[in-house]
């Protein structure tokens, strides 16, 4: 079996594994999202709250596990939004770094013994990247972009993360913090 079966077979699986309510929920979530009263925070914690639940499911069928930190060392976008938030969160200040490592071996900046450091307040792309690979070496930095490999992933609520931040500056995490 090659590696996209693989992958294949592992999204399959995520399907049967989330509850058919919460894919549901999931199908009309911009919907319900666009029209959230709540201040840019707000919505964030809320799109978080909901993506937590639904990644949940997701985690018992992919090989990404706490102390797994291959995906650590690959760009991270970061909004203002959630720039302020893990701020506000953590106590720890932006630097805003003038120069920038592209490098993908700098590992992310929250990284620390293989662990984040900020697992509760992390942005939205560390929350719902995960690997459909057998194993996660293949989210390595010198095998990502190497390989054919598919991508997982929720519409509705990638476009509620992108209608919350469509006019706001999105970097890298580590041209912000250090």
């Amino acid at each position: 079996m090659d590696d996209l079966d693989i992958q294949k077979q592992t999204i399959e699986k995520i399907r049967k594994i989330v509850p058919k309510k919460l894919q549901q929920k999931e199908d009309i979530f911009f919907a319900k999202f666009s029209k959230h009263k709540g201040n840019t925070q707000t919505k964030l914690k809320y799109l978080y709250e909901f993506s937590d639940t639904l990644f949940g499911y997701v985690y018992q069928a992919v090989p990404c596990k706490k102390g797994c930190s291959y995906c650590c060392h690959i760009p991270v976008s970061v909004s203002e939004v959630e720039v302020t938030y893990i701020e506000k969160s953590t106590g720890i200040k932006r630097k805003n770094l003038p120069e920038f490592d592209t490098q993908l071996s700098v590992p992310c900046p929250f990284l620390k013994k293989n662990v984040c450091s900020i697992y509760e307040y992390r942005p939205y792309f560390c929350r719902v990247f995960v690997s459909v690979n057998e194993t996660a070496a293949g989210c390595y930095p010198d095998v990502i972009n190497k390989q054919e490999s598919l991508m997982f992933g929720y519409g509705e609520l990638q476009k509620s993360y992108f209608f919350l931040v469509r006019e706001m500056n999105i970097q890298d995490i580590r041209e912000v913090f250090k």
